[in-house]
């Protein structure tokens, strides 16, 4: 029977949340913080049943409340070998324990060796379990994630650059081009112009020339 609420499976209502740092004694004993209780459920014996266990990446262990279903025999053989082997590694490294009066869980030699756990590790409430980091492979593992956030965030800004450079770019052919159609035109209405003016000039020299001769350009008659 679980006290106030909490469900088994997931953890206290909304989950596990926060962090801390906590050492691990020379016995491989960690301290599981006050945050984390109300989602470790009392068994009717008064015990505080818990399953730690790699994490889905394999970088660090989930703790969780109570314990996790056994797979069918049917179950395992139908998976390919891949899977197999990734439910081997699990099964393997995963262990049912039961916080000691001091609110302790015991981490195995073979856990502590195998995710690098020495002295210190980081405690990580993300939901329905709370992730056990090697203070080393977290400090490497946020180092990462800032780089590759980094390096996202210069992406998305180079590429908001060349967004708008290409804008900027079709502006400013849009701009030249209408100039342009603008300038053609100009041109062309000067053309007309002159081709206008230049058929007055010639009108005008042959009414000139029928004047010379004694015609009346108006009348077309002779004098």
């Amino acid at each position: 029977m679980g006290q106030s609420g909490a469900d088994p499976g997931g953890g206290a209502p909304g989950g596990f949340h926060g962090s801390s740092r906590h050492p691990v004694d020379a016995k491989g004993r960690l301290f599981v913080p006050k945050r984390f209780l109300p989602g470790l459920p009392f068994s009717s014996e008064g015990q505080v049943p818990v399953t730690v266990q790699p994490s889905p990446d394999g970088r660090c262990l989930w703790l969780r409340p109570g314990t996790l279903p056994e797979r069918s025999a049917e179950e395992f053989a139908a998976a390919g070998p891949r899977q197999r082997g990734a439910w081997r590694r699990q099964s393997a490294l995963t262990i049912k324990a039961t916080l000691d009066a001091s609110k302790r869980v015991l981490l195995t030699p073979e856990l502590l060796k195998e995710f690098g756990i020495e002295r210190e590790v980081v405690m990580v409430g993300i939901g329905p379990a709370v992730e056990i980091w090697a203070a080393s492979t977290w400090e490497e593992s946020q180092a990462t994630f800032d780089a590759d956030f980094r390096g996202e965030q210069d992406a998305l800004e180079a590429e908001e650059r060349a967004r708008r450079q290409e804008e900027e770019h079709a502006r400013l052919e849009r701009e030249r081009r209408i100039r342009t159609e603008q300038q053609l035109a100009e041109q062309e209405e000067l053309r007309a112009r002159a081709d206008v003016a230049e058929l007055r000039l010639r009108l005008a020299r042959a009414e000139q020339a029928l004047r010379e001769l004694g015609v009346d350009p108006e009348e077309g008659g002779g004098a």
